[in-house]
This record gives C-alpha cells, structure tokens and sequence, in this order.
C-alpha cells in the first residue's frame, strides 16, 4: 500500500508498567477495509473469445484430464460457482518444487537488530520474544498487531465495511473480522517460519514452502513462476534447460498461442543468467517439472485447458 510503518521505543514513564513501544501508521484503515471488501468479490477474468481465437473445447477437454493427472494434486480446481469461497492453497516444499529458493530464503531466513524490540514478545500479547538479531518478517507484523490493538475500534470498524452484493441483494462472501483475519494469518504465519535462529544459520531454511493456488485466470498472469522467469505457458510446459534464458518483458500486445505477452519486443529484458553464465539470484527458471516429459500435443491440450479456468 505504500504507506509507513513507524515503531518507536515508547518514553520512559510508559516502559515502567510494561509498554516497550509505540505504533503510528500513514494506512488509512477504513479505506484499506474497503478496498479488502471490493477486492474480495473480484472474479479471474474469462478468456475473452470476442477478442482472441476461441477455445478448442475438444482439445480443452483431453487437457482438463491431463491436468488432473499431473497437476491438480497441488493447484487444486475450483468450480466456478465456488470461486469467492474460503480455500487453503496447498503448500510444496521449495526443494521439492526446485524453482528459485530466494523468495522463500528471503522470507524466512532475512535477518534484522531488533533493537528496544529485544525481549518483547514478537505478537506483543503472543509468541516467542524477540532475540537481539531475529527474523525480520516479524518486526512488520510486530507493528500490525500494534496497531490494531492501539485502535481495535477502528480495526472492527474497518473489518465490518459492508462488502459488495450481487443482484439478488445478499452478500458474495462471507465476512471476516481484521481480527479473525489476523489471528489466520499470525497461525499460518507460525506454520511456515522458523521456530529458532539456528534455521537459517547457512541462510537457508529447509523447510520452506510456496503456495500453489488454484490456476483461474492463470491466463491472464504472465510471465510465470513465483519470479516471473518463464515467459508463457508454452514455455513452462518445457523442461527447463528448453525454458528461454532471456525474453523480453514490457510489451502489452498479448499472444494467444503460448499464452503470454509478446516477448521479441519490450522495455526490458529478463536475464536468467548472468554474463559470466552463472544464475542470476532470484532468477532461476528451473524447476517445477510437472507435465514436462507430456508430448507437445498433450502439453497444447494443456494449455488449452488453461485458457478456460
């Protein structure tokens, strides 16, 4: 949202019965709870046949089976009538996954001084305490819990902001509080960061994940993976050492057949390497091998499918 966090060691007075911080925020919280309820109702946007060519559904068809083959067991199908239910994304182990490690390795494993922080509890009314030098994903989500408890009338109020409804008059989603929110979050978040220091010692937490999400309107997303490093969706059927090393990035002319933006013309160009031929940190285009070894027709029907999710 790009607004500031600010978290300031709290004046004396207060430090003497317990309070070791202050939270202050340029976040307008009413608006952000607006902005979650509209957001919440949005629909993947369907594959627009009155612009592009229309889907072959035979071909849609063997390609649906083939992804429940080989990749429904972690990118889970949604039913269209379901899309604005609660789902829990399944989460792949990064070395079994083998793409790019940074994102994750970054999120668990990035170190901050915790300073006046030391000592208090990272939750500020929950969890372990906060070593000298500790994670530093949990410094901002220290100053979120602190703001909501500085203002709970306002985090309710921002949380109870009348969502969108549909033309029969009754809500599309079911309602959840910042609160209720919160506490999912804080459980999720407990679940995928390490317990201990000692985690990351090398900078690398071994038991870190990403979430792969149900694929409606995967379409619409490229460039693909977690990075960005796979063009289209063609290209991602590939076997990574076929995968493009570079493409183009920038360019708003979309191209139906491999399912992704044209990428001989851009603003920018993707290295996955760099000129001494060694892999760019955050780059990498391996991995995530599902559905490679398919033939190119299997892998077309494939990417047919996809284009009707």
């Amino acid at each position: 949202m790009f607004g500031s966090l600010s978290i300031e060691e709290a004046p004396v007075w207060q430090r003497v019965w317990g309070k070791h911080a202050r939270y202050s925020s340029t976040v307008d919280m009413h608006a952000l709870g607006q902005l979650e309820a509209w957001v919440k109702t949005l629909l993947p946007p369907a594959w627009p046949e009155q612009y592009l060519p229309g889907i072959d559904t035979n071909k849609a068809a063997q390609g649906k089976m083939l992804f429940q083959a080989n990749c429904a067991n972690c990118h889970q199908l949604i039913d269209q009538k379901n899309l604005l239910k609660d789902y829990e994304a399944v989460k792949v182990p990064v070395k079994e996954i083998g793409t790019d490690p940074t994102m994750s390795n970054n999120a668990s494993c990035h170190m901050a001084k915790t300073l006046f922080l030391e000592g208090t509890k990272t939750d500020i009314i929950a969890g372990d305490k906060f070593q000298a030098v500790d994670s530093a994903i949990d410094i901002p989500v220290n100053g979120v819990v602190g703001l909501v408890l500085k203002d709970p009338i306002k985090a309710i109020e921002a949380g109870l902001i009348a969502e969108r409804t549909g033309p029969d008059g009754k809500k599309t989603t079911v309602k959840k509080s910042i609160e209720e929110r919160l506490k999912v979050y804080l459980a999720n978040r407990q679940q995928l960061t390490p317990n201990t220091n000692e985690d990351c010692v090398d900078g690398f937490y071994d038991a870190g994940v990403y979430k792969a999400r149900p694929l409606n309107g995967i379409w619409a997303t490229a460039p693909y993976l977690h990075n960005g490093s796979v063009p289209n969706l063609w290209s991602l059927l590939q076997s990574p050492e076929s995968r493009p090393a570079t493409f183009w990035v920038g360019s708003r002319e979309f191209d139906p057949i491999n399912v992704g933006y044209i990428t001989h013309q851009g603003m920018n160009e993707f290295k996955v390497n760099k000129a001494s031929g060694e892999v760019m940190p955050g780059n990498d285009n391996s991995g995530h091998v599902y559905g490679t070894t398919l033939s190119d027709n299997e892998k077309w029907q494939i990417v047919e499918f996809l284009k009707t999710l």
